[in-house]
């Protein structure tokens, strides 16, 4: 019989049988291709610690959130450090009117620089400095940067619920119609123009200092807070 039949375990042969068997590839540990995936495999387990045993010590930072405080997800992360979204869920009389907040902790220093130099120092003076300017369309920090409980940056950001526009494209969001579309680049070239000139208002007389280049204006980049009409 052909098909159906089980067969017996002496005279049968299984229909694999004829293709043969390759043995398992020798890893030969001083390749170069496997030393490289090595080291980003190690970096991505040391990463993880590092961003879990920070959320873990929120109540020996220096500057913590205080109670009622829980993390909720990972944002976004990169080799100079990690986005995470906690939010309030405390019952006090005393509760915060903002419930929700964006901190990211530098896992690097700032770049070192020339005496001279007039510019700003880090990503944490920059938003210090966009804090002073009157606009909706770059991300704010509440108060100045700050340390935990090891001397480490963190920044306390504003929380857009909108996520990027690069995971609205991929978690395939509502389509945009060509309304939003421009809407979204009016509100990208306003943010450009308060890093430009210190105001959204091109009437305003620019401001006395050194320009401010973004230099990554990706879709990862670009946070959605809400539609206006």
């Amino acid at each position: 019989m052909s098909g159906s039949a089980r067969p017996s375990g002496r005279s049968s042969q299984a229909a694999s049988s004829s293709i043969p068997l390759q043995p398992e590839p020798q890893i030969d540990e001083n390749d170069p291709l496997y030393q490289e995936l090595l080291k980003s495999l190690n970096h991505i387990r040391t990463y993880t610690r590092t961003v879990f045993d920070w959320i873990r010590s929120e109540p020996t930072w220096k500057n913590r959130l205080g109670n009622g405080w829980e993390f909720k997800k990972l944002l976004g992360h990169g080799a100079s450090g990690a986005a995470s979204w906690f939010v309030h869920n405390g019952d006090d009389p005393d509760m915060p009117e903002i419930k929700n907040v964006v901190i990211k902790l530098v896992l690097r220093e700032y770049l070192k620089v020339p005496p001279n130099y007039q510019g700003l120092a880090g990503e944490g003076s920059f938003l210090e400095l966009m804090n002073t300017v009157e606009t909706k369309h770059v991300t704010k920090m509440y108060g100045d940067a700050k340390k935990d409980h090891t001397g480490r940056a963190m920044f306390f950001l504003e929380y857009c619920p909108g996520g990027s526009m690069e995971g609205y494209v991929e978690n395939g969001g509502e389509k945009l119609s060509e309304k939003d579309l421009w809407s979204a680049f009016e509100c990208m070239a306003k943010g450009i123009t308060a890093m430009d000139r210190g105001s959204e208002d091109l009437s305003v007389k620019i401001w006395d200092r050194p320009e401010i280049i973004h230099y990554d204006i990706i879709p990862s980049n670009g946070m959605l807070e809400s539609r206006e009409a």
